[in-house]
């Protein structure tokens, strides 16, 4: 039976008593062997010699015990691992990104999760998640279920972001994100109001003010493949724009990416920029 580590298993035992500590470990093993979530499935390997009605209402009440909270149950666990892993110094790279899995055709999902309907299932669910950057593998770190198809918005932005900041003040962040969250408000609470740095994806139609009066599409830049651009301290957007942002750009055989950063920082972190540009391939 898979053991969880001890960072893990010392701090669920001070959550759930011992019966309900072996439930855990049982469904973490169910989920580590089937690689399936259903709860149907999961009732019926489940190892508890009762009718498999009454093993699905034994998981259900488990899963809906008080202790089953992100802050309460996950945070510690996170913040004592971060502890071990980083000093109060170094900084913290954080993704914000959204997962929708509507953008994937059905018929492009295993043959067994369709058989099983899972791929149907999971296509239903927006999912709006900041992890923490950790040997190019993404931890969670705190999510929320949209409710609703398409992009979020800055108040659901705001409300993902707050408690992962809540729980990192110790630590210098970095905030990075893809297109989707390249808003000129979001960036401005960001750099402004919670002072982080922040690397956002722009899309190519975004103008920049690279010379007084003088504003570019990023499309027009005149990237060529292996071709790359740095600029500093320049506006974004033309119809909101507001100045300060790093502008670092590379084509390889791919199209452009193109991001933006605030340069309001000490001339130490401002260097920063060019290292975040550096572990995203843009040089």
């Amino acid at each position: 039976m898979f053991q969880l580590p001890e960072l893990y298993s010392k701090h669920l035992k001070k959550q759930f008593n011992y019966p309900q500590y072996l439930i855990w470990l049982i469904l973490i093993n169910l989920l580590q062997n089937l690689k399936v979530v259903r709860l149907e499935e999961l009732a019926r390997r489940f190892p508890v010699p009762i009718q498999l009605r009454s093993r699905v209402k034994k998981i259900q009440r488990f899963l809906s015990l008080k202790q089953f909270n992100i802050k309460q149950l996950w945070f510690p666990i996170l913040i004592a691992w971060i502890k071990q892993k980083y000093n109060s110094q170094e900084v913290l790279y954080l993704v914000i990104d959204r997962s929708h899995d509507s953008r994937i055709p059905l018929r492009l999902a295993p043959c067994a999760l369709r058989r099983r309907g899972v791929a149907r299932q999971w296509r239903e669910i927006n999912l709006l998640m900041v992890s923490i950057v950790y040997q190019q593998r993404a931890i969670p770190v705190y999510f929320t279920i949209l409710g609703k198809k398409g992009n979020s918005n800055l108040a659901q932005q705001q409300q993902v972001l707050l408690p992962v900041f809540e729980l990192l003040q110790d630590y210098k962040i970095t905030v990075l994100g893809d297109r989707e969250f390249c808003g000129v408000k979001l960036g401005r609470w960001l750099s402004q109001e919670r002072k982080v740095n922040l690397s956002l994806r722009l899309k190519k139609n975004e103008y920049v003010e690279l010379e007084e009066h003088i504003w570019f599409q990023l499309s027009d830049l005149g990237l060529t493949p292996g071709m790359s651009l740095y600029y500093q301290g320049i506006k974004v957007t033309k119809t909101k724009g507001f100045s300060g942002f790093n502008l670092a750009a590379k084509w390889k055989s791919a199209p452009p990416a193109l991001r933006f950063r605030d340069s309001y920082r000490t001339e130490q972190e401002e260097t920063m920029v060019v290292k975040v540009a550096k572990k995203l391939g843009l040089f």
